[in-house]
């Protein structure tokens, strides 16, 4: 591996244990001679680059991240044709790996992963609050700061994170994320394809996500019909109209949880990266 290592994206290290033959991670670059795989995270500075390489090596570009944020100067300085494959959350990788996944739900599938009528108005029962948002960059890209900051004034709107100084560990965001119907799930720059934790965690926990762009989700396999996005509407006052009147509609705002009767709880992305085929034999 090099470059930033990529494990604080805890999906990515799940499934070696599904493969045939023998598969392992590591960041120890003494390995990279006898390597199936050499992955290089292009989030930041990833040189030195290998000094040897086996015709049947396979270098492998990673970026999870918008391109905002990644190391395009460095990239160009690479030779051409450098990367065999890609893997990203952009399906015209090589290797499409999202940040999360919608799985259908099958005959197979385990009972605790349905949802059932009563557990998602357990869920709404607990609500009390209207809109929440927890960011950690200030000055996004994106402008959501612009946005956020209107809302904020026209609707209740709950933020945290480092922007307001207003802490909220891992305990407070599942806590504040049940509590409240909506979340703004705004990322840090509006790029195709770029859906990460945001949207998902607000999902999974029941939580209408509003996103900045409609756009930008084309193509992931995502409903139309289980978020709200700001482009939709003319005006940030009449997307703040809107989310404060759903709270009058109790149907209205149970329709954006229709996914769960087709869709699993959670992703089972072990399996997804046990099949990878970046690895020969391994699957």
């Amino acid at each position: 591996m090099f470059g930033k290592p990529f494990y604080e994206y805890s999906y990515l290290k799940l499934g070696l244990n599904n493969c045939s033959n023998e598969c392992a991670y590591t960041e120890d670059k003494t390995f990279e001679s006898s390597a199936s795989v050499v992955l290089f995270h292009v989030r930041e500075d990833f040189r030195p680059l290998p000094e040897h390489r086996r015709p049947e090596q396979l270098y492998t570009m990673v970026s999870m991240e918008s391109p905002h944020w990644t190391q395009w100067w460095l990239l160009a300085r690479v030779p051409n044709n450098y990367f065999n494959m890609s893997i990203s959350y952009h399906t015209d990788s090589t290797i499409y790996l999202p940040y999360d996944q919608l799985s259908e739900i099958t005959l197979q599938t385990p009972r605790e992963q349905i949802w059932s009528d009563r557990e998602i108005q357990m869920q709404i029962n607990k609500k009390q609050r209207l809109a929440l948002q927890i960011v950690s960059h200030c000055d996004a890209p994106s402008r959501r700061d612009v946005i956020t900051e209107q809302l904020h004034n026209l609707m209740e709107l709950d933020v945290f994170g480092e922007c307001n100084s207003k802490s909220c560990d891992d305990a407070c965001y599942q806590r504040e994320l049940e509590s409240h119907f909506f979340y703004l799930a705004f990322e840090n720059t509006v790029c195709p394809q770029y859906v990460t934790e945001k949207f998902w965690n607000a999902l999974r926990s029941l939580v209408v996500p509003v996103v900045l762009n409609r756009s930008v989700l084309n193509g992931t396999g995502i409903p139309d019909n289980v978020y709200i996005a700001a482009d939709d509407f003319d005006s940030v006052q009449a997307l703040a109209h809107f989310l404060t009147a759903l709270l009058g509609d109790s149907e209205r705002y149970l329709g954006y949880f229709n996914w769960t009767k087709k869709y699993r709880r959670q992703w089972d992305n072990t399996k997804a990266i046990g099949t990878l085929p970046i690895v020969p034999n391994c699957a």
